[in-house]
């Protein structure tokens, strides 16, 4: 109930959320709360916090608002059976790769508004998705997309990185399909690193379901944004 309390302790605001301008009531009271971010933009300086108008967010996505205030809610993600079949593999592409781009989104966001907590969670949603899916199954347009709008080295840059490197072992003989990814900031480096670390434990072949720990992907609590751009909207 507190979490719910703490949706409603103030009075509402309007959020217009992306390009399309989704609207978002929202207590600013609770997104203060939750992250230093909108603590600065409700209550700092600034003209969002001196006025009672509408905050138009065309950046944001409406997917990871969605999903931001559900946590608030309920202190956890939705339920997905993606994510939460223990041992079953989906094979739906089109349907993974919508959740793959909400929960990339919600990480953006939860990186964006300095939330480790939040980003850590989303993380191991992926991981899961990721575990719980045929090999091959995040599309080009996703990966290239989410690698551009975080950092290198960020946590979610290096499992994107990881994706395509165990794609290219798959694809052995079709190297010429990644060529785009190459132009990717240190993209190259991180690549030819984890092609040295598998060859060196002499495996040839990694299972998704082997490789993808959530832990392993997390933000230290003290971390700073790792958000390089959120300009456009993902593709489908």
């Amino acid at each position: 109930m507190d979490k719910f309390y703490g949706l409603h302790a103030s009075p509402p605001r309007l959020f217009l959320i992306g390009p399309e301008k989704a609207p978002f009531y929202v207590a600013p009271s609770a997104l203060s709360k939750c992250s230093p971010f909108y603590e600065r933009i409700l209550n700092g300086p600034f003209n969002e916090a001196q006025s009672a108008e509408p905050i138009s967010l065309p950046e944001d996505h409406v997917a990871a608002w969605k999903l931001l205030l559900y946590w608030l809610g309920h202190d956890e993600l939705p339920s997905n059976d993606l994510i939460s079949a223990s041992g079953a593999v989906f094979k739906d592409f089109e349907l993974f790769n919508s959740v793959f781009k909400d929960l990339g989104c919600l990480w953006l966001h939860a990186d964006k508004i300095n939330h480790p907590q939040l980003a850590n969670k989303t993380m191991d949603s992926i991981c899961a998705l990721l575990r719980n899916s045929r090999k091959e199954s995040v599309s080009d347009a996703h990966l290239k997309y989410f690698l551009r709008q975080t950092l290198p080295g960020s946590p979610f840059w290096n499992l994107l990185v990881d994706i395509v490197a165990i794609y290219m072992m798959a694809r052995m003989g079709d190297v010429k399909d990644f060529s785009e990814f190459f132009a990717i900031r240190d993209f190259g480096q991180r690549v030819a690193q984890i092609f040295v670390d598998k060859c060196s434990s002499r495996r040839k072949h990694v299972r998704v379901s082997e490789q993808f720990g959530g832990s392993c992907y997390h933000v230290p609590s003290t971390a700073p944004s790792h958000v390089q751009s959120l300009k456009s909207g993902v593709s489908d």
